[in-house]
């Protein structure tokens, strides 16, 4: 893999490149983690993270290790990665300097780091299902479509469709209605459950045949995805009946592959969350850092306010849900100059959104907290309010607020 590639499959929010004097077409190799002051065993092409390197001197140390031993690249995080004395050494020594995001923790970078590594590694193999990018899900459920010779989806632990594969004419009613939903019909998860197919995805290793008995389904073929003892999702084929042994291996096979996809998807998902749910956190405390962090979320022209949102439930799965669906909703309110300037910080959903949104005189369609409790259904057990309205994050924000309920 080439350190474009993977700084462009784990994104900005996380790794941004500071310099690179030979390009970023270099490949790389594995990840080398290197303490301040420990050993390091380093061969050419290897990426190497400086975990906790505060001090300039530290720095230049490392980096005369890793040209010394011609590494791939060299992760620092501030402020030693923006220093113009290490910027400047490493363009002379021809290493290219990439920055971790501060709020990025260094034990996910490196899982983030090895999960698009060894999906790379793991599709170049030929071991696995050959034609399947890396991240690329879609391609890999055609791929895996062909092994089984049916029509296949693949799921997150939650029923979500993440990926089908083409041919799908060959399904049935409840796939299609899964693929234009993006979520299995309840009644046909309750035939799934019923079965006992979920509790066994969570045990089993091999494939599960489901036969048909809701009327308009086909039988299913499924393959549980896990990765050290931890369900991940799942794979779905269509088959006419029972399927030969030999296939039904082969498709179980696929699995390891897919495993490597989504753990890179989830590792991926995690780290941006996290880097997202700090810096909207720092903003709201006022805390070193804040002004930095609002020029990232793109709050650099208030006036602003701040929503939070909470929701009572005692079920904590639903909890859970009705939190994620009211962070996507207002992490898409019109107006928002980044796709999500809303992170859930203690069990509350904060937003920090443009002031005339919320404004008393706002007539612009329904109002923002109906948009809110639209997305969890009925009743909503919504507890929202508004703050004062705050010119901009260089500021306190105001204690009081002024409740919508």
């Amino acid at each position: 893999m080439s350190l474009q590639r993977l700084l462009s499959s784990i994104g900005p929010a996380v790794l941004s490149g500071v310099c690179a004097p030979g390009g970023t077409a270099v490949p790389v190799g594995d990840v080398v983690i290197a303490e301040p002051d420990g050993g390091i065993d380093l061969r050419p092409g290897d990426v190497v993270l400086g975990v906790n390197l505060t001090e300039r001197a530290q720095a230049l140390r490392l980096l005369s290790l890793c040209a010394g031993r011609s590494a791939g690249a060299l992760l620092l995080k501030a402020p030693v990665a923006v220093d113009e004395t290490v910027v400047t050494a490493a363009s002379a020594a021809g290493i290219p300097l990439v920055q971790v995001e501060q709020q990025a923790g260094w034990a996910q970078v490196v899982s983030l780091l090895r999960a698009v590594l060894d999906s790379e590694g793991y599709a170049d193999s030929g071991s696995g299902p050959a034609g399947a990018e890396a991240g690329d899900l879609f391609g890999l459920a055609d791929t895996i479509a062909a092994v089984i010779d049916a029509p296949v989806t693949i799921e997150d632990r939650s029923s979500r469709v993440l990926a089908y594969s083409a041919r799908q004419e060959r399904g049935d009613e409840a796939r299609v209605a899964t693929i234009m939903g993006r979520h299995v019909p309840d009644d046909v998860n309750a035939h799934f459950r019923r079965y006992g197919v979920f509790h066994r995805i969570a045990q089993d290793t091999g494939p599960i045949y489901v036969p048909a008995v809701v009327e308009g389904t086909k039988p299913r073929l499924v393959v549980p995805v896990h990765a050290g003892g931890d369900v991940l999702g799942s794979i779905w084929a269509i088959v006419p009946g029972p399927v030969p042994a030999e296939r039904a291996e082969a498709f179980a096979d696929t699995a390891v592959t897919a495993a490597l996809h989504l753990l890179r998807r989830r590792a991926g998902a995690d780290v941006e969350r996290l880097v997202l749910t700090d810096m909207v956190a720092t903003v709201l405390h006022g805390q070193e850092g804040a002004a930095d962090a609002a020029r990232r979320l793109g709050l650099t022209a208030g006036p602003w306010r701040v929503i939070a949102v909470g929701v009572r439930c005692e079920d904590d799965e639903e909890a859970e849900r009705q939190r994620l669906t009211v962070w996507e909703r207002m992490s898409r309110f019109r107006g928002s100059r980044l796709r999500s300037p809303a992170a859930i910080v203690g069990g509350v959903v904060y937003g920090i959104v443009p002031a005339e949104m919320v404004s008393p005189g706002a007539d612009d369609g329904p109002g923002w907290l109906e948009t809110l409790r639209g997305t969890t259904g009925e009743p909503a057990p919504l507890l929202a309010a508004a703050l004062s309205r705050c010119p901009g994050p260089t500021a306190e924000w105001p204690e009081t607020v002024p409740g919508e309920r």
